[in-house]
């Protein structure tokens, strides 16, 4: 009688087909981690994003590191006279704010509304702190605001509010910044979020796209950034990286009140930051200049470059 030959457990088969424990060790074994993750069979790991959430502190965990240079829910009720009632986490995790700390940056909590719900706006900045400054003899929180011939007493970033989230802000304009045109600024930025922020630490995926979506399209810009300095302004402006990194000129004059009012000290008093927005004429917002004279506030073209305008850096991821 012919002997049956064992069926081969690695040829297939609709029938399903049952081995031995000893005959499972020699045909099967376990697989290494390192043949597990070239097989692609590892479980999808978290994205940057979601480690930080799971890192979140506490605004009295952030105040050990940062110090005076946590500017919380008491701080926008010293400054603008209420509490928020939302209050969102804090994202940021330890280790991202101790960098900050060697980066003489500080920790804001911006809000986008008023006690009663009305906007923030830079016109009721303006019309809730004026007075205090005017009778504490601090000066002018904004040098031509309200005049007749205020070039942007029409201008519709007057009606921009913050964009409410913890942020980390830069005490002063980032290295390197002073003495470049806008296009350049922005490389300068690319180059700091890889050198300095993200220094020795995963850098998430929005930044990431960020920076490789500026490389793709920074010949293009340059190549019509006098030729055709509305349009380049208006791609600048449009970049990821501008709009996660840069301030509008709400946010701007935001950050000045609240760092004065709670730290006694004037940022960009000497200097201004480029914001991403754009004027109604194409010209980028410039913010600083924020003497007891008052902030001054600036409209120039992409490829404009000035000694004392560089970048206050900001972020909220």
């Amino acid at each position: 009688m012919p002997k049956e030959t064992p069926p081969n457990p690695l040829q297939k088969s609709d029938q399903p087909f049952i081995l031995s424990k000893g005959e499972l060790s020699k045909k099967f074994r376990i697989l290494t981690p390192a043949e597990v993750e070239k097989l692609g069979l590892t479980k999808n790991k978290p994205k940057s994003s979601e480690k930080r959430k799971e890192t979140g502190i506490s605004i009295e965990q952030a105040k050990e590191i940062l110090g005076e240079d946590v500017l919380g829910p008491e701080a926008v009720e010293a400054t603008f006279g209420f509490s928020p009632e939302d209050i969102p986490p804090i994202l940021f995790s330890v280790e991202e704010l101790e960098r900050a700390k060697e980066l003489n940056q500080f920790l804001e909590l911006r809000i986008d509304k008023t006690a009663d719900g009305k906007p923030l706006d830079m016109h009721k900045m303006y019309e809730l702190l004026q007075p205090e400054f005017t009778a504490k003899n601090q000066g002018k929180i904004l040098n031509s605001y309200g005049q007749d011939n205020s070039w942007y007493k029409n201008e519709d970033f007057l009606k921009d509010v913050p964009r409410a989230s913890w942020v980390l802000v830069s005490k002063d304009v980032i290295p390197n910044s002073l003495s470049n045109n806008f296009l350049q600024q922005t490389e300068v930025i690319a180059n700091y979020l890889k050198t300095d922020i993200f220094k020795d630490q995963e850098m998430p995926e929005v930044y990431k796209e960020a920076i490789e979506e500026f490389e793709t399209k920074k010949a293009g810009i340059q190549a019509i950034l006098t030729s055709n300095w509305q349009e380049a302004a208006k791609q600048l402006s449009e970049l990821k990286i501008n709009q996660l990194t840069r301030q509008l000129p709400v946010e701007t004059m935001y950050d000045f009140l609240m760092y004065f009012k709670n730290n006694k000290k004037r940022l960009l008093e000497s200097k201004y930051t480029w914001t991403y927005r754009r004027a109604s004429g194409g010209g980028l917002v410039r913010f600083g200049g924020s003497g007891a004279g008052g902030a001054g506030v600036g409209r120039w073209t992409p490829d404009d470059v000035d000694g004392d305008l560089g970048v206050a850096f900001s972020r909220s991821l």
